[in-house]
């Protein structure tokens, strides 16, 4: 959805809230390199990235995404 040129602006503003915009990036240039992001850990000062973290992203990025569509 991210790359649609209609949705891709929403996409992005409503992901932007929920991720680091370094994965926004990445999603746009490699996918294989945002899902390698997306399913680490990362923990430092700037981003806690953990299992739990993950998983209520994928939570609320799929009611928003009931909602675009």
């Amino acid at each position: 959805m991210s790359s649609d040129k209609l949705l891709g602006p929403k996409v992005r503003i409503a992901m932007s809230r929920f991720v680091p915009e370094i994965f926004l990036d990445a999603m746009k240039k490699s996918v294989e390199a945002c899902i390698q992001m997306f399913e680490g850990t990362h923990e430092n000062p700037e981003l806690i990235w953990n299992e739990t973290v993950r998983q209520k992203l994928k939570t609320v990025v799929s009611k928003l995404g009931e909602r675009l569509n």
